[in-house]
């Protein structure tokens, strides 16, 4: 389940359907048939300028729409043989990689679907996240992360440490990767922003919680960190202080998704039940903004500018639209 990126549409996939609303009226403008998806839809990106919108499938699949006439793909490409695990476009909206648990990388022309190429490199697991800069694309394992020059398509560097979750800042100067460890004995969950020129690092940043979202302000100078749903909390870091920040002015929440200046996140909860929380931006604390039905699982959660969707387990979106807060 995502936005766009300018909060008009709403993407939502499951078993055998992907569909697309129209956010201000809350109409469905597609809805995909059993013909051309019979498999569960396992990964979702929108282009930055939001004329695309492409979707993994659990086959292997990577299919293609035009978010003004979507009623038909503009492609599907299969060339994964396992389920896609990460899609991203570049910043320009021409390119799009897809990562999939067949342990390759493979890219696709935007315009008009046709597939590029596969990297070639031979990675050792799955892949988990991929990212793309100007002029460089990242792709991570949970043992590795590549850096390939986007002209030549050539590997130019590997860091011994994989990532679940890693962002570029807009300027392509700086590269955030989360790393979630739990298999050693002691919990390894930390952030480290790393500088692309020479990638020398410059901060790491220890966390109490898996981290499913990392996002840069636009000077590069803050760092959101999302972490899971079991959590529910946004955590943010001064990057060039090495600190947590505990507040942040509302005027400077532009970057980060939320609702009226409101931060909201999704937290599982046997004992007092699960819920959507919302946190100020000058307090520390959460609140809780809703609860949901124990009959209820919430699978899927997702924010926009002024409302919140979430994908239960039995195939129903419930979208919110919260009021302004003066």
């Amino acid at each position: 389940m995502s936005f766009s990126p300018d909060y008009t549409r709403l993407a939502a996939g499951a078993y055998n359907v992907l569909q697309l609303w129209d956010v201000p009226s809350l109409k469905a403008s597609f809805r995909s048939s059993k013909e051309r998806q019979s498999t569960s839809v396992a990964a979702l990106a929108f282009s930055q300028e939001c004329s695309r919108l492409a979707a993994g499938l659990g086959d292997g699949a990577v299919m293609l729409w035009d978010t003004c006439r979507p009623c038909k793909p503009i492609a599907t490409g299969k060339g994964h043989s396992y389920s896609i695990s990460a899609l991203a476009f570049s910043p320009d909206g021409v390119r799009l990689a897809s990562g999939s648990d067949d342990k390759t990388v493979r890219l696709w022309d935007v315009r008009g679907g046709a597939p590029i190429c596969a990297l070639e490199h031979s990675f050792t697991d799955k892949l988990m996240s991929v990212a793309y800069s100007t002029s460089l694309l990242a792709a991570a394992t949970r043992e590795a992360i590549t850096l390939w020059d986007l002209e030549t398509l050539r590997l130019i560097h590997t860091l011994d440490r994989g990532s679940d979750a890693m962002a570029f800042s807009p300027d392509g100067a700086l590269l955030v990767s989360a790393y979630n460890d739990c298999n050693s004995e002691n919990l390894n969950l930390d952030v480290r922003v790393c500088a692309v020129k020479g990638l020398a690092l410059i901060a790491t940043f220890h966390v109490d919680t898996l981290t499913r979202r990392v996002l840069l302000s636009p000077d590069g100078s803050r760092l959101a960190i999302l972490s899971d749903l079991y959590s529910g909390l946004w955590k943010f870091f001064d990057i060039n202080n090495k600190c947590p920040l505990q507040q942040m002015g509302r005027e400077d929440l532009d970057w980060v998704p939320h609702l009226h200046r409101i931060l909201c996140s999704w937290k599982y909860d046997e004992h007092q039940g699960d819920r959507l929380l919302g946190r100020f931006v000058n307090h520390y604390h959460p609140f809780p903004v809703l609860w949901i039905p124990s009959d209820v699982y919430v699978q899927q959660f997702a924010v926009g500018s002024s409302m919140f969707a979430l994908g239960t387990s039995d195939g129903r979106i419930l979208i919110g639209r919260a009021t302004s807060i003066q």
